[in-house]
């Protein structure tokens, strides 16, 4: 029992503040691409115009959080290692992957058919936003 407690515990992995602004930057990138795949499912344009509005938005604060991380740099912050080194270490884009935004997950979350109204739209984004946040803070 102890060695697998002990093997559980082993599988635990950290990531260092760049490692995690990276995934978050990953994350905004796969909202904005997700915001931009959806403009093309509506002919209302006034849906369509809020659709390139949220894919900015992601793409803005991706740069954000790219910025913040080449700060911490910048300023010769002391960056501490991730605490296990692994020979398979999650990369970004698949911790990314997990996350609201990500591609190809199993269930499927919320995706735009084209049938919703600005409405619909903004609450499963504000949703989305939420799990995001949810994610990170994990």
């Amino acid at each position: 029992m102890a060695v697998i407690v002990q093997s559980l515990a082993a599988e635990h992995v950290r990531f260092n503040a760049s490692e995690v602004l990276e995934i978050a930057e990953q994350i905004k990138c796969n909202a904005a691409g997700f915001y931009h795949n959806a403009v093309d499912l509506f002919a209302d344009l006034e849906i369509r115009n809020l659709l390139f509005e949220l894919a900015d938005q992601q793409a803005k604060y991706e740069k954000a959080f790219a910025d913040i991380r080449k700060l911490l740099f910048h300023h010769d912050r002391k960056v501490r290692n991730s605490e296990f080194e692994y020979y398979s270490l999650p990369n970004v884009h698949a911790m990314a992957s997990l996350s609201v935004f990500g591609v190809g997950e199993y269930p499927p979350r919320w995706q735009p058919s084209g049938c919703e109204n600005k409405q619909e739209i903004l609450r499963e984004a504000i949703y989305k936003e939420m799990d995001v946040i949810v994610f990170l803070r994990g």
